[in-house]
């Protein structure tokens, strides 16, 4: 069912460093218009009406800390296909726990993104998820909570990479909780890398081959590691059709690369 990714970027005046990151996401991605910064991986879903993400982001550059939470939505009158690129379709106004989100009309997607420190430092995940669809073109008025745990990542991040070395991680339930994925990306010069794993995987590598591609970053100038705890259900809630429900906890760090 999972055919592709979609990069998204997140908000520029709290994560923007400077970096030897892409300037531009690498291809295949969509990018969100309102946001400038750090790639958030998410999985292109097929054969589905809709597809609805909550995600929390925990970012650490050169050790300081920032956390923001997204919500991303789209809706199609078709079955979804990321080869010929479905096209979203207004679905009226889209809200999660009560806070709405800005709908991008260039590709029929919605997003809401907050940040801490901000006057909206969060989207209160802590409290649960309820979407609520105003419903328009075809897509009906809806209210669906899902009380999903959020996934979770705690094992392992470098804070540096040895381009000559392979790159080790383990999945499992020593390292995941309600999880069923988990996207790795590194980020660096014109060059991000994409892989994504199940949660009982065990002990996966990135080889050298892949990471000499990568450019040389320093702490002054670092690319990006991301991990992406990921948990996706399946619900006929669209007019009896299936719709993608997507819970996702990240964690960006920099690193050096060397």
């Amino acid at each position: 069912m999972w055919n592709n990714t979609r990069i998204f970027t997140i908000a520029a005046m709290v994560f923007s460093v400077a970096s030897c990151r892409p300037k531009e996401p690498v291809q295949p991605v969509e990018v969100i218009p309102e946001t400038e910064m750090a790639p958030v991986i998410l999985p292109m879903i097929d054969a589905v009406y809709g597809a609805m993400y909550s995600i929390k982001i925990h970012k650490v550059v050169n050790g300081v800390e920032s956390r923001a939470e997204m919500a991303s939505a789209v809706f199609y009158n078709e079955p979804s296909n990321t080869a010929t690129a479905t096209e979203g379709t207004p679905a009226g106004q889209v809200t999660i726990n009560n806070f709405n989100l800005n709908q991008n009309t260039e590709n029929g997607g919605y997003i809401r993104t907050a940040i801490e420190g901000q006057i909206f430092s969060n989207l209160n995940f802590e409290d649960g998820v309820t979407w609520e669809v105003g419903g328009e073109d075809g897509i009906p008025p809806m209210t669906f909570t899902w009380s999903q745990f959020f996934p979770a990542y705690n094992g392992y991040i470098p804070a540096s990479i040895e381009r000559s070395q392979p790159l080790k991680f383990t999945f499992d339930e020593s390292t995941l909780v309600y999880t069923d994925s988990v996207f790795v990306a590194i980020s660096a010069g014109t060059k991000t890398i994409v892989k994504r794993y199940s949660a009982n995987a065990g002990q996966v590598t990135i080889p050298s081959e892949e990471l000499r591609q990568l450019q040389r970053c320093t702490a002054d100038r670092p690319g990006y590691l991301q991990i992406s705890a990921t948990m996706v259900d399946i619900f006929n809630i669209i007019n009896g059709n299936p719709a993608a429900l997507v819970k996702q906890q990240t964690e960006i760090r920099s690193i050096v690369i060397q």
